[in-house]
């Protein structure tokens, strides 16, 4: 028990030093922090937390900014995947819509990848539907949209 809490502890801060690494630009030693969380054992099935997901948006995104767009192809698909289905709140619209712009990231630096059909529905994929009055705003600021019309950082 007190190990779990330990390791969310530390977990909670190579987060935080993941996101000021990659506010400065810094993306491998980012990276490398988001590596370090998912060795960690937290003891709970992967994928299933808030805190999970946000890691892998971060991760798809690091690898992205390393010239690594394969590697976030997987992450990008599975996170589709789990915001593609059930019902849809504004939040879940929003993180997809972020997924997609990831997407168009991959596609951009490799364009041969527009053709995977399993990017086809993020590629086309209308932010524009998305309200941001909905969003949280700690969600906006980690998870930016600027492709969204009515974007304003």
């Amino acid at each position: 028990m007190i190990v779990n809490w330990i390791n969310r502890l530390r977990a909670s801060r190579r987060w935080i030093r993941a996101l000021d690494l990659a506010a400065k630009e810094r993306f491998e030693a980012a990276l490398a922090e988001v590596h370090s969380i998912e060795n960690l054992a937290l003891h709970q099935p992967r994928g299933t937390t808030e805190f999970d997901i946000h890691l892998q948006l971060l991760k798809a995104w690091l690898l992205i900014e390393v010239k690594k767009p394969h590697d976030a192809i997987p992450i990008i698909v599975r996170l589709d995947q789990l915001f593609g289905s059930g019902a849809q709140s504004p939040l879940r619209e929003y993180l997809r819509g972020y997924i997609s712009l990831l997407a168009q990231h991959v596609v951009s630096a490799v364009p041969a990848d527009a053709a995977k059909p399993e990017l086809s529905s993020l590629l086309k994929f209308d932010v524009t539907q998305i309200n941001l009055d909905r969003v949280p705003k700690h969600i906006k600021q980690k998870f930016p949209l600027p492709t969204h019309p009515n974007w304003q950082s």
